[in-house]
């Protein structure tokens, strides 16, 4: 089945992270409104899963906030600033220190860990 130039693998990633941003934002909604863990998690669903994630990520918390009532405005600004947070980690990881070759986001060695949080706290300030 073709699917228009997005791959199978692109799509699932897509479905889970809206499906996973979706149940995370719904849960945090019921919740006082200091706790939005929108941002933390688009950040890393953006490193592991890439620019699918953060699409994926952005339209959860888009569907979730405009079924809680959020202005429509307001809700597409924020998926949009979302969009560019999530995908912003996986872009950085992927750009920085290309002589040595690009591993997956993955905590198995100091090199990585520092670089993963250096990513992080790079994008959060941003």
């Amino acid at each position: 089945m073709d699917t228009g130039g997005i791959d199978r693998r692109g799509l699932h990633t897509l479905v889970a992270s809206y499906i996973l941003s979706l149940a995370v934002t719904g849960l945090f909604s019921l919740l006082p409104d200091t706790l939005d863990p929108s941002a933390a998690l688009g950040m890393a669903i953006g490193l592991l899963f890439g620019p699918w994630g953060a699409l994926g990520s952005a339209l959860g918390w888009l569907t979730c906030s405009l079924v809680t009532g959020t202005p429509a405005v307001d809700s597409l600004t924020y998926a949009l600033a979302l969009l560019l947070v999530s995908y912003l980690p996986y872009r950085l990881w992927y750009s920085t220190l290309t002589w040595v070759r690009p591993k997956t986001p993955v905590l198995g060695s100091a090199h990585n860990m520092a670089k993963v949080f250096l990513v992080i706290v790079f994008s959060a300030v941003v």
